[in-house]
């Protein structure tokens, strides 16, 4: 391909320019013609690797701007596009209160992630570190001689049967919908079929729940020749650790919590339920976590809370010499993320029966099914 300049005389024989200007044309046999202008710095160039590329038509350089009158030329803002759903606040808002929802779930799972973690960590210490003596004993008990045992009847506590009557009753009260149907009131509570979820499955018990049902511990122990019980709400953890006996002052004023049994304390810590118990009987504030967790902090405001109550109540100081505190070690624990509320109502109805702690993580599912049943007839089936 060679460049020649053509003039207004050779350019008559395709069509007339209305200019005389020179342009400059690149032609072989095997492409088409291009025509640059003189101009040619205005010009649009397509190119390969640097050259025109054959075939290609140059064009001036054209403004942005948009013809408005020009029939295949569309405004440039759309009234459409103007009125779209995406320009819209309300769609923003919406769009983070999704990610915000989807973050807060995330967070969720992996703070249970953490708890499960820290729990089989935990375990797995414990029994390193008791394994050598497991060995021994186990190596003593081989070389001893077996004694001889006389047959004897071991007393259990066995667990009462849930007929198919009763399951009826459950799988009712467990149907999702309407989820805001009233189920049962009771306490100044009302549990509805939404509350009443959460027994189902690996969910976690919600506060209506385990308040209702430390209510009917309660009422148990109004029975004669049961234990005296009173339980707080899940709320007076927060309160008294946060502002102290004075935010819960007025909470006692009907009751005189030095004439029960058991007081019972259902701690939330955010993403897991444990217990406290006052146990006036033993003079021992107890911590019981189905996870192995320590709270010290916890028993000792339950101490600062007795000595103000009994400031405020009784006009006389509590004496705490001979009472003490403990984090119970030798309690069942779990093995998910999910049953902390079921083992902390289940520490306390144990607890309030004075009955020893004998079930373990495979009896969650019959207790939850039980707890409904419970729930729904406001009646303890032990």
């Amino acid at each position: 391909m060679s460049p020649r300049r053509l003039t207004e005389t050779d350019q008559q024989g395709a069509s007339k320019s209305e200019s005389q200007e020179e342009v400059v044309c690149l032609d072989d046999e095997d492409s088409d013609v291009i025509c640059i202008p003189d101009d040619h710095e205005k010009a649009y160039s397509p190119t390969v690797n640097g050259f025109l590329s054959p075939g290609s038509r140059l064009a001036p350089t054209r403004s942005p701007e948009v013809i408005p009158d020009h029939p295949h030329v569309t405004q440039r803002w759309d009234p459409a596009f103007q009125s779209s759903k995406y320009l819209s606040e309300d769609w923003i808002v919406d769009l983070e209160r999704q990610f915000s929802r989807a973050n807060r779930e995330a967070q969720r799972k992996i703070k249970e992630a953490e708890i499960k973690k820290k729990f089989h960590e935990e375990k797995h210490l414990r029994k390193d570190q008791s394994l050598e003596s497991q060995v021994r004993q186990r190596l003593r008990l081989y070389e001893a001689e077996p004694p001889v045992l006389e047959d004897q009847q071991v007393e259990e506590d066995k667990f009462p049967e849930l007929t198919d009557k009763m399951l009826a009753v459950v799988n009712d009260a467990l149907r999702p919908q309407p989820s805001e149907e009233v189920l049962v009131e009771g306490y100044k509570l009302q549990i509805r079929r939404r509350d009443m979820e959460s027994l189902a499955g690996l969910n976690w018990l919600n506060d209506e729940i385990i308040n209702f049902y430390m209510n009917q511990l309660v009422e148990r122990g109004e029975q004669e020749g049961k234990p005296k019980v009173y339980a707080f709400n899940t709320f007076f953890y927060p309160k008294v650790m946060g502002q102290g006996h004075e935010s819960v002052r007025r909470w006692t004023r009907r009751v005189d919590i030095f004439s029960k049994d058991y007081i019972l304390i259902p701690v939330h810590l955010g993403m897991h339920w444990c217990l406290a118990v006052i146990d006036f009987k033993k003079k021992m504030i107890r911590y019981f976590d189905s996870m192995g967790g320590n709270n010290v902090g916890c028993l000792n405001a339950l101490k600062d809370y007795l000595c103000a109550e009994s400031l405020d109540k009784k006009k006389q100081k509590f004496d705490l010499s001979e009472w003490k505190t403990e984090i119970a070690k030798d309690i069942p624990q779990q093995m998910n993320g999910s049953d902390c509320g079921m083992f902390a109502c289940k520490f306390a109805e144990y607890i309030t029966r004075e009955a020893d702690i004998n079930f373990s993580q495979e009896h969650m599912p019959y207790f939850r099914k039980r707890m409904v049943y419970e729930i729904v007839t406001k009646q303890l089936l032990q």
